[in-house]
């Protein structure tokens, strides 16, 4: 399928998709997401290019859309897929008992858990380990941020998913 197949996406600032037909169904543009608030945008901030919306094929709309973390053209991660990364390292940085060595390589560990790449299981690994020096009282915050961010993959691992 050629690229002039689809349209532009507009999505919002936390990752939620307003529009998946930005150049061809104007009327559902929207300036800010009605689930959160954020400002909307069809481009990367990085590079200004666009965000590969639907599939132009005038078929129904039940296709499923899968929101991009990274930019295609620059391959930046998007700016929803920069507050999770954010999100995980100022989470770790509240948590006790870990040395600097520790949230580093938990810091560094986020995108390979948050995205299935050939170092998810090692991202797990580097989770786990860390587990075990955290605070009893404060895991619970580690495994609610995996549930809701990790891949299926790296919650598996952790013996997170049922």
């Amino acid at each position: 399928m050629s690229e002039d197949q689809y349209d532009v996406a507009l999505i919002c600032g936390n990752g939620h998709l307003v529009n998946g037909y930005w150049r061809t169904e104007t009327h559902n543009n929207e300036g800010f997401c009605v689930d959160c608030g954020s400002a909307t945008s069809p481009e990367c901030g990085e590079c200004d290019g666009d965000i590969k919306g639907r599939w132009l094929s005038g078929m129904c709309d039940d296709e499923p859309f899968s929101v991009p973390s990274y930019c295609r053209h620059c391959g930046t991660p998007h700016i929803w897929t920069q507050k999770r990364i954010q999100a995980g390292e100022d989470l770790f940085a509240k948590l006790d008992g870990l040395s600097t060595e520790d949230r580093d390589l938990l810091n560094k560990s986020i995108p390979d858990l948050i995205f299935e790449t050939d170092r998810t299981p090692e991202a797990a690994l580097a989770i786990k380990q860390a587990m075990t020096k955290i605070e009893k009282s404060s895991r619970i915050f580690v495994v609610e941020f995996l549930k809701s961010n990790a891949v299926g993959m790296a919650n598996r691992l952790l013996g997170l998913e049922g």
